[in-house]
C-alpha cells in the first residue's frame, strides 16, 4: 500500500488518497488491506481530524467484518477518546460497546455502554444503550 501511492500526492492529498484507497479495499471484502490504507490515512490527515476520524470508523467497521471483535471495540473507543466529536462520538461509543459484546466481555460492553449514557443522555444511541444494558 505505502509504495502505491508514495508517488504524486502530498499532505492532505495523500490522507484523502490513502482513504480512498481504504474504501475501496473495504467494499472488496479485503480487511486487511483496508485497514492498512486507513491507518496510512490517518497518519497523513494531520490537522485533518474529520478524515481521521471517518477512518478510524472504517478501521473499526473492517475488524467487526473480520470477526476481530475486541480489536473492533478498541478502534471504535480510540475515536470517542481522541476526537469528543459529537457526530462521531455516540456512535463510536455504541459501536465500541457492541463490539465488546460480541467478544462476550459483557462487563467491558456495560462500562462503556454507561459512559456512553452519561456523556450523552439524549443521542438516540444513548437512549438505545439504556434499553440494552439492562438485561446485562
Amino acid at each position: 500500500v505505502q509504495y502505491e501511492l508514495s508517488i504524486g500526492y502530498a499532505g492532505a492529498m495523500r490522507a484523502e488518497a490513502y482513504y480512498g484507497l481504504g474504501e475501496s479495499y473495504f467494499a472488496q471484502g479485503e480487511w486487511s488491506k483496508a485497514i492498512q490504507a486507513f491507518e496510512s490515512a490517518m497518519k497523513h490527515a494531520n490537522e485533518n481530524h474529520r478524515l481521521a476520524t471517518q477512518a478510524r470508523m472504517h478501521i473499526g467497521q473492517a475488524h467487526f467484518a473480520n470477526e476481530a471483535f475486541i480489536d473492533s471495540a478498541k478502534a471504535y473507543f480510540a475515536v470517542a477518546i481522541l476526537y469528543d466529536d459529537i457526530e462521531f462520538s455516540p456512535d463510536a461509543l455504541f459501536l465500541a460497546a457492541r463490539g465488546f459484546k460480541m467478544a462476550g466481555e459483557d462487563a467491558r460492553a456495560k462500562q462503556v455502554y454507561t459512559e456512553l449514557i452519561e456523556r450523552y443522555s439524549e443521542h438516540p444511541r444513548a437512549i438505545e444503550a439504556k434499553r440494552i444494558i439492562k438485561p446485562l
